[in-house]
């Protein structure tokens, strides 16, 4: 693989970034590990294929495609043994959640059917092959036995591109623990700390990504949008009984408090539909 000395440098702060978030280990600001990721049981950081699920788990969480190495560790082929581990410390492969397969057990690998199916022969008739897919079971690429340095990297990079924006590790699991703290304010009735925290969720699934966070986000947003509704429901009933200057006064709270969501556009909609009406703090009798 290749050994310029700036790419293998950034690769594997990247890599080390990746290995540290799914060994549990602590950042200085004690973010807690996301809840359901378990880090793979083996030191190189490739989860084995008794724990398919949990990587499979894992590439959601993060948001990172998956690196299906399909193997045979009691192979004694030193042709088979120097490629399976020319893969395995590739740090082009670092951005992905890596899983090893043994070729006795691929019928009981779903996904890697699945990608199996979709290379279409590409992948040789020799192991070790390794399948790049996100975890629908699309594939993404495929690399074959011996394939050379240069295909390797054309296909892995590839591959990444196909797959789309990627999330730091760092930064996923910030996502994460802020979108469980966001919970724990709503739960309580501490609905600006909430959204608070679940703003800096909305802004991540802005900036690209494909964390399943944002589709558990979509729950919260209803109760957010659900709660914003009421509020402004009663601004408008302030706007019917003429009390324009308190209706005005509550829809900028509004817009304040709810920046970033829906509800802060409708809010801004309704000051719009009542713009030709008068300032007035209450009707005449």
């Amino acid at each position: 693989m290749s050994k310029h000395p700036l790419t293998a440098l950034t690769m594997m702060v990247g890599l080390l970034s990746m290995v540290a978030l799914l060994s549990g280990a602590e950042p200085t600001n004690g973010v807690a590990k996301p809840t359901g990721l378990v880090p793979p049981k083996s030191h190189t950081g490739w989860y084995s294929h008794e724990e398919s699920e949990q990587a499979l788990q894992a590439a959601k969480i993060l948001g990172k495609p998956l690196a299906i190495m399909y193997q045979d560790s009691q192979s004694t082929c030193p042709l088979h043994n120097g490629q399976r581990e020319a893969w395995a410390e590739a740090p082009q492969l670092s951005s992905c959640v890596r899983l090893v397969v043994e070729a006795r057990q691929r019928e009981d690998n779903e996904l890697l059917t699945k990608l199996r199916g979709q290379a279409k022969g590409k992948e040789g008739k020799f192991i070790p092959m390794l399948f790049l897919g996100d975890t629908s079971g699309t594939l993404l690429g495929v690399v074959p036995y011996k394939e050379p340095e240069p295909q390797f990297l054309t296909t892995v990079d590839t591959a990444l591109k196909k797959f789309g924006p990627m999330t730091d590790p760092r930064k996923a699991k910030d996502v994460w623990s802020k979108f469980e703290q966001g919970k724990g304010h709503w739960e309580k009735g501490n609905i600006d700390a909430a959204l608070s925290c679940y703003r800096v969720v909305k802004n991540a699934e802005k900036q690209g990504g494909k964390l399943s966070v944002f589709e558990e986000f979509r729950a919260e947003e209803e109760k957010i949008l659900a709660k914003g509704t009421e509020e402004l429901a009663s601004a408008e009933e302030l706007f019917q009984q003429d009390k324009q200057r308190e209706a005005r006064t509550a829809i900028a709270k509004i817009v304040q408090r709810y920046a970033g969501f829906q509800t802060a556009e409708d809010a801004k909609k309704l000051l719009k539909d009542h713009s030709s009406e008068p300032a007035s703090t209450s009707k005449k009798s």
